[in-house]
């Protein structure tokens, strides 16, 4: 039966870190996410990819809505935009109170699929974001961030000039 205490908060951001000090940021991210999110009992997934986070939040309503307001003001990403909020029947992420996920062959042959080169999260379709949310679920938990792969400078210049047109147009 559907149960509307079950709610979904879906969001993604512009990493604001400095390339050396990212790996420390999302260490601390985490390490701090999964406290918090303990204590509410929050579930989700965070990604990271191109510069650019997605994070799917599920847990009370006014937990994520009190979370979301919090996030807006962390300095250690920008230009927040929130994808969906909407309760949902299923957990995704009931196994994590923060789930980590990096962009693995599995996510680039799904990136590949939609025609996009580079993770960009700001223009999914609803369509899009629910198969990546759906492949975040089963890909395995990046757990050990200091074995994420380096970023790479060139495509993360080009992703944040994509970015930033996207936000100026009128």
């Amino acid at each position: 039966m559907f149960s509307p205490a079950l709610w979904q908060l879906t969001y993604c951001s512009t990493s604001a870190s400095r390339l050396h000090d990212l790996r420390k940021d999302v260490d601390d991210i985490l390490r701090e996410a999964r406290i918090f999110n303990r204590q509410h009992r929050i579930q989700g997934v965070l990604f990271y990819g191109n510069h650019f986070f997605l994070q799917c939040l599920q847990g009370n309503r006014a937990d994520l809505e009190m979370l979301y307001d919090k996030l807006q003001k962390d300095h250690r990403h920008i230009q927040l935009k929130l994808l969906e909020s909407r309760a949902v029947e299923t957990p995704l992420f009931d196994q994590w109170h923060m789930k980590y996920v990096v962009l693995e062959p599995k996510i680039q042959e799904l990136l590949s699929r939609w025609q996009m080169q580079l993770f960009m999260p700001y223009n999914l379709s609803e369509t899009q974001l629910a198969e990546l949310l759906s492949l975040f679920s089963v890909v395995r938990d990046a757990v050990d961030t200091s074995r994420a792969p380096p970023p790479k400078t060139g495509r993360i210049l080009k992703a944040l000039q994509w970015v930033s047109r996207q936000l100026n147009q009128p």
